[in-house]
């Protein structure tokens, strides 16, 4: 009885482990990122998204994340539209563009240096820990 007591609780708990959910190709997080201590600012921009229809989801997931950093112990900020705007467009002025102007093609290397360079601009100046980019995008 104890025999079949333990067989039966083994296949329990290995029925209810489960594999880790794999995570997306895209998906990437440099090897020096370390979670922000308690009460840190976090700061959002604006969100947006690749997606026509999806207006409302853009504002539920701003308000869903800014509640969830909140409610983890973080301070946050969502950096308004127009000044969003103003600051990338002056990032992305100082690495040449992010397109080529030959192809039209996105210039990847120059996409991150510009929104690196924003990040260490806004977060010097708000005094914030960590930047988010939200975006809504369709996985394939």
């Amino acid at each position: 009885m104890r025999l079949l007591f333990t067989c039966f609780i083994l296949a329990s708990l290995l029925g209810c482990a489960t594999d880790p959910i794999p995570q997306a190709k895209d998906n990437w997080q440099s090897k020096d990122f370390s979670v922000p201590a308690k009460e840190s600012l976090i700061l959002l921009l604006p969100p947006s998204s690749q997606l026509q229809g999806l207006e409302a989801g853009v504002s539920l997931m701003q308000t869903q994340l800014g509640l969830q950093l909140q409610q983890a112990g973080f301070k946050v900020v969502v950096l308004n539209r127009d000044n969003y705007s103003k600051l990338w467009s002056q990032a992305v002025a100082s690495v040449g563009g992010i397109f080529d102007p030959a192809t039209g093609a996105l210039r990847a290397q120059a996409y991150a240096q510009a929104l690196s360079g924003l990040a260490i601009h806004v977060c010097r100046e708000a005094g914030c820990s960590l930047m988010i980019q939200p975006r809504l995008v369709q996985r394939r």
